[in-house]
């Protein structure tokens, strides 16, 4: 039998626990049924890593966005203004390589109502400090125009991570392209110009990367 570190472990159980509650649902997924495809590893390996089969969901969730280093290095990088700070917040959230492997094979599980609840609430908690604190840079260096620091990063946050989920809104790449360009524009009447022309070719180029290496 193959030894694992527990790193490795927590992974397996986590990559496992995606495909079972994605054919199986949440509710008919026993700790068993994970941990069988799962050669030598059993339900003690489990509950060594995890307290219950509800908080590993919350961990497959959580796998979905960058840990919150990644969103502490840019707020402390003092060569990006208050605008670049939330643009660049937004890219790594859709595209850190920490996390990029794992989004395809998890966002399936967001159109479960118990799944997209836990990604908004995780969304919320984890995003919108990042995005005041852009925001209230953005309005001392002049980057951004905006009055209603926190309500704005709320919106901004429900538009730029609800709205482009295929497993909630269902999308083409005609209908994303058009999506893009309201959002956009709607963003730009907000005062928050977030998807401006640097925002969506540096998109351009992480899909069309991650395309390649597929």
């Amino acid at each position: 039998m193959k030894k694992y570190t527990a790193k490795e472990v927590k992974v397996l159980i986590l990559d496992s626990a995606v495909k079972q509650f994605t054919s199986r649902g949440f509710e008919t997924t026993r700790v068993q049924d994970i941990m069988d495809p799962l050669d030598g590893l059993t339900k003690g390996a489990f509950y060594h890593h995890f307290k219950s089969k509800e908080e590993i969901a919350d961990k497959v969730v959580e796998r979905m966005l960058p840990d919150r280093n990644v969103f502490d290095s840019i707020l402390k990088d003092t060569s990006l203004n208050g605008l670049r700070k939330i643009q660049e917040l937004f890219l790594a959230s859709m595209f850190d390589k920490s996390t990029y492997q794992y989004v395809s094979t998890s966002f399936e599980l967001l159109s479960s109502p118990r799944f997209f609840l836990k990604y908004i609430e995780y969304v919320n908690e984890l995003l919108v400090p990042y995005l005041e604190c852009g925001l209230e840079e953005g309005a001392v260096d002049g980057s951004l125009s905006v009055t209603h620091i926190r309500q704005t990063a709320e919106l901004v946050t429900l538009v730029l991570s609800t709205w482009f989920i295929n497993a909630i809104f269902p999308n083409t790449v005609e209908t994303l392209n058009e999506k893009l360009m309201v959002a956009q524009a709607f963003l730009s009447n907000s005062n928050v110009n977030i998807l401006d022309e640097y925002v969506l070719n540096r998109m351009s180029e992480e899909v069309g990367k991650n395309a390649k290496s597929e």
